[in-house]
């Protein structure tokens, strides 16, 4: 069943680089073989160990990326590889491969969770938590990493508190609870300790995008995609808690005594600036596949919140001549434009603003999106004509 599930995985690779009818053939044939192999194994008493079974959903989710990343066909396998790791550390089976595979697969579980109004499946107290989590002196890459990942797996738990505060304003006792998930996730001590690290860890240079809008003057250089991810996924959460906190401030979930809206808003946009200041490294040729584009689709999503959030607020207190309304209008076009351009790489055709606009506001804690929303929000004038069921669309093929 492995050796099925890798073959599918390298036949899906092969299909997106081609991009040919037989080559979408052999894949979609090659998954409908695996996927046989791991029914068989879930409804027998096939000899398949758990572990097996564990990297097959894995590999599934994989593979299913090379399809059409709006279609959420992969979803359901990473629903799958969540639920299994799960039954795995309640069973007190949890083990060095199962903690890679909780690494590998955190960030997109919190953005699916997110956007299906629940607690992440990671969120456990029965969870076992890894051993370095820094202090209150020092960080290692290790513990920075474990830092980000653990407060990010909260988020989609605060966002559900929050959406329910908004729906049950006069429920005291859980206002006082997200308030104080809010104070917990927010934490900026050790947030400046990870920054620290990531400024030490990182090197910046002139960019060389070539994206039609005015791009950061600065990018990051990495040495290793490991350093690349931690930066990304810091800011990104950087990003998620300073919107649920101005959220919650215009809602008047939290007084305006609990936080500085001055000061989330600014470290809001510092964060958008440096996921920006990522891009360049992304869009590197090198990645091949263009997994590195892919990273940055919904942290540029959600760093056009920030700059929205900033030109409304602009606006109201300056006016549309104010130079800041100017510059946030500019940095959403940029990162409109960089969503866009990873949409064309991965999900042949490009998306509509709208779904920037309501995504942002669903990982606030506002309105949820529905699925069919995700799933349609693509901009009509380059959204393919053949049959959206299938996972491997013709793809407009962006260098």
């Amino acid at each position: 069943m492995l050796n099925l599930a890798v073959t599918y995985a390298l036949d899906c690779h092969s299909a997106f680089k081609k991009a040919g009818k037989a080559d979408r053939k052999v894949a979609l044939r090659s998954g409908a073989q695996v996927m046989r192999a791991l029914r068989n194994a879930l409804t027998t008493k096939a000899e398949e160990s758990a572990s097996t079974i564990l990297m097959t959903m894995r590999l599934l989710f994989a593979a299913e990326i090379f399809g059409e990343i709006g279609s959420l066909h992969y979803a359901l396998h990473l629903s799958a590889v969540s639920e299994l790791l799960r039954l795995r550390w309640t069973s007190g089976q949890f083990e060095e491969l199962d903690e890679a595979l909780v690494n590998e697969s955190y960030f997109e579980e919190v953005v699916e969770s997110v956007h299906n109004g629940r607690i992440s499946a990671f969120d456990d107290p029965l969870r076992p938590r890894p051993a370095t989590l820094g202090d209150a002196t020092t960080f290692e890459f290790e513990s920075a990493s474990n830092f980000v990942r653990e407060r990010l797996i909260r988020i989609p738990r605060l966002v559900y508190l929050v959406r329910r505060c908004s729906q049950n304003p006069d429920d005291d006792a859980l206002v006082l609870e997200t308030l104080a998930l809010t104070t917990e996730i927010y934490d900026v001590k050790f947030a400046l300790l990870v920054e620290e690290f990531i400024t030490e860890s990182t090197t910046i240079a002139d960019t060389s995008s070539d994206m039609e809008s005015a791009p950061p003057l600065q990018s990051f250089l990495f040495n290793s995609i490991q350093e690349f991810n931690l930066t990304v996924y810091y800011y990104t959460f950087r990003i998620l808690i300073c919107g649920i906190i101005q959220y919650m401030l215009d809602v008047q979930i939290a007084p305006q005594v609990y936080f500085d809206r001055s000061k989330v808003g600014a470290e809001d946009i510092k964060a958008a600036e440096r996921i920006a200041m990522c891009l360049d490294y992304a869009f590197n040729p090198k990645f091949d596949p263009p997994f590195g584009a892919l990273r940055m689709y919904k942290p540029c999503t959600l760093a056009y919140g920030s700059w929205d959030r900033l030109e409304k607020r602009e606006r109201t207190i300056h006016g549309s001549e104010a130079p800041d309304c100017a510059r946030a209008l500019l940095m959403k076009q940029y990162c409109f434009e960089a969503v866009d351009r990873i949409a064309l790489i991965w999900n042949g055709g490009g998306v509509a603003e709208e779904l920037l606009v309501l995504t942002c506001g669903a990982f606030a804690g506002g309105p949820l999106m529905s699925t069919t929303t995700r799933m349609t929000s693509q901009d009509p004038r380059l959204k393919n004509e053949s049959d959206t069921s299938c996972a491997f669309q013709n793809r407009r093929r962006v260098p």
